[in-house]
């Protein structure tokens, strides 16, 4: 859920960034894509940090940097502000997204991934409406708009946080963990037609690289600016 709130609550503010700041068409840009940036970088280096440390510990980093991404776009008082805290939003939301996927069918009684799918999607898209009805209503209503939404969404990752705390640990794999770039070879390589040929060994806990990668671009950068 948190992952869309984080990407689109920013974008909701773009404009009124830019109108008190005075930003340029080119700081702008660059606080768009400096967070799109980020989240693939961390699926590409992190995307199975969860496979070895376990799914509950890469949560909890996930919404410590979302926490505190939220917590420096609260009180940000120029652009770099900005830039440092979608940078490391954009930490948080690529830690989470396989993470998060792959914790719902594990700690989920059946098992079925077509249940983990369909939870996954309906708290993406209770995360984006969130962001875009209660952020879009505190920006336009509430006073102080460019502090007290993601004060909101603060809270709402420090309850996250608690939930998280109290998961079951996940048994994490024995071997030990590296940056994918290290092995030179992606992370969704390891089970394509370039490693057929290398034993694989079959596991209800399907590794979480990329797991989330056909949905990435619905964490793009949240909703256009207008």
């Amino acid at each position: 859920m948190h992952t869309l709130w984080t990407s689109a609550a920013p974008a909701l503010s773009y404009r009124l960034y830019a109108e008190e700041w005075q930003l340029s068409p080119i700081q702008t840009t660059g606080v768009f894509a400096i967070y799109p940036l980020f989240v693939v970088g961390t699926l590409i280096l992190l995307g199975d940090l969860s496979d070895h440390v376990g799914r509950r510990w890469t949560m909890l980093a996930a919404l410590v940097f979302s926490l505190i991404g939220a917590l420096t776009l609260a009180w940000a008082v120029n652009v770099e502000w900005l830039l440092v805290a979608r940078a490391v939003m954009g930490v948080g939301v690529g830690l989470a997204s396989g993470a998060s996927t792959a914790a719902i069918l594990e700690f989920s009684s059946t098992g079925d991934p077509e249940r983990a799918a369909s939870a996954t999607n309906l708290a993406q898209a209770l995360g984006f409406a969130t962001a875009l009805l209660l952020g879009g209503a505190l920006i336009q209503y509430a006073p102080y708009p460019l502090r007290l939404d993601f004060f909101a969404l603060a809270v709402v990752i420090a309850a996250l946080i608690l939930a998280v705390w109290f998961l079951p640990r996940h048994v994490s794999s024995r071997t030990p963990w590296a940056p994918d770039c290290l092995t030179c070879r992606p992370p969704f390589a390891r089970h394509s037609m370039w490693h057929r040929s290398a034993p694989r060994r079959r596991s209800p806990q399907a590794p979480s690289s990329f797991r989330s990668a056909a949905k990435w671009h619905t964490i793009w950068s949240g909703p256009p600016m207008n």
